[in-house]
């Protein structure tokens, strides 16, 4: 154990009091009271665990209760996919990942507005999207091929220690898989909906100077990536079947939060 459980920190009674079976995080003192986490990751992380995207037709099924949500959940980079894109890095850490109990999956990246620099974002939605590939996790004592076996382990690994439940227990609490099977399906159905492309992704930013134009234009990622930033969008795109990411306008003072390129 921690010398300090995730319960006990200053930063879950100020956010996530009540979202023990639903949100995962990773204190940090040096990040959590950075305008990132306390702007955008932690309120959009409490919005969607109140089922706040389920007024979008595209995540109807993003209830209340029916979401988990992992904070900087540490995934490592296969090597077949290092040495095709010539990456140093040996893991990746998305912002946020969220499951349904029907297996859908939502990868956001936190950007405030004036932050340039997507690489690590971008490098993040690509390590995903190859997650569901049929590569092997080793371990110290082997390596993990089945999906469930894979997503326990990442995250046992790191949330564990936290105080939280383990990846089984929290499946069976939260989504009421109680048997193995029940889990291993459900495992299945996340890797087929991200190696199919059945997958969201986007970006969420505290951009919100032109907050009440929202609603009269309709917005794309050029509005708010361009030269090489609009590059290494679309070198995302090529993985993700040449969808758009989407843009999550967050405006945690105001309690806003909105979709653009969706209806």
């Amino acid at each position: 154990m921690t010398d300090k459980l995730v319960f006990e920190r200053k930063i879950w009674k100020q956010f996530f009091l009540g979202y023990e079976e639903c949100v995962r995080i990773v204190p940090q003192s040096s990040h959590d009271l950075g305008a990132e986490r306390q702007k955008i990751q932690y309120p959009l992380t409490k919005f969607i665990a109140d089922g706040g995207l389920s007024k979008y037709s595209l995540f109807s099924s993003f209830n209340k209760g029916r979401v988990l949500i992992l904070n900087n959940l540490k995934l490592a980079i296969p090597d077949a996919l290092r040495d095709k894109k010539g990456w140093s890095s040996t893991n990746k850490r998305p912002d946020m990942i969220v499951f349904t109990n029907e297996g859908e999956v939502l990868v956001i990246e936190c950007k405030q507005k004036n932050d340039k620099n997507i690489d690590r974002a971008v490098k993040a939605f690509i390590t995903l999207k190859y997650f569901a590939d049929n590569y092997a996790v080793k371990i110290k004592t082997g390596s993990l091929t089945r999906p469930l076996d894979k997503w326990r382990y990442y995250y046992d690994e790191k949330y564990l220690n936290k105080g939280f439940d383990d990846f089984n227990t929290t499946l069976a609490k939260l989504f009421s898989f109680k048997l193995y099977n029940e889990r291993a399906e459900w495992a299945e159905k996340v890797r087929i909906n991200i190696k199919n492309n059945n997958i969201h992704y986007g970006f969420a930013i505290n951009d919100t100077k032109n907050l009440y134009d929202f609603d009269s234009y309709k917005y794309s990622i050029k509005d708010f990536f361009v030269g090489n930033n609009l590059d290494l969008i679309k070198s995302v795109m090529v993985e993700y079947n040449s969808v758009e990411p989407l843009i999550f306008i967050v405006d945690a003072d105001e309690n806003f939060f909105k979709i653009l390129n969706v209806s």
